[in-house]
């Protein structure tokens, strides 16, 4: 995987990487798990970034389970969870509005369902699919926390 120090403000270029074509594939920015799969798939995207802010965004399109971020150093294998990994470099949203980092879940945002936008690693299993909304870099941080959403900060090693 490349490594990008974010110093541009921007689009960025990336590049899907899908463990195993038998249980997901990619169409453009479209990322689909295939219905006759029932291991679950995890997409990297590469470059890995190490410095600036990124916004990641997807659109679930139907039944996405997890989105999240993952260390540079974890290299996931076909049928593998985020969860199998140190949990210090790992944070992820999932289907319930559960927001896991450093191993420890917190339920404060809303069930991410069909339709929703969801910025933030992607795993998801049969027939799900999802598209890259976008993914770019900016000049600082656009989120809106409403009443019910939390904001967590990357506790993962920094170079």
């Amino acid at each position: 995987m490349s490594v990008v120090s974010v110093e541009c403000i921007g689009e960025v270029s990336y590049l899907p990487i899908i463990p195993s074509l038998e249980d997901a594939e990619a169409h453009d920015n479209f990322f689909i798990h295939k219905s006759t799969s029932h291991k679950s798939s995890t997409i990297l995207f590469d470059p890995v970034i190490k410095s600036g802010i990124v916004q990641f965004e997807i659109l679930n399109i139907k039944d996405t389970q997890v989105v999240g971020i993952a260390d540079g150093s974890i290299t996931f294998k076909p049928d593998d969870h985020m969860w199998n990994y140190d949990k210090r470099k790992t944070a992820f949203y999932n289907i319930k509005g559960e927001i896991s980092q450093n191993g420890n879940f917190s339920k404060v945002n809303s069930i991410l369902k069909n339709e929703h936008r969801l910025k933030m690693e992607v795993r998801f299993d049969s027939d799900s699919v999802f598209q890259v909304a976008k993914f770019e870099r900016i000049s600082n941080p656009q989120a809106k926390h409403g009443f019910f959403s939390s904001k967590f900060e990357w506790e993962g090693e920094v170079d």
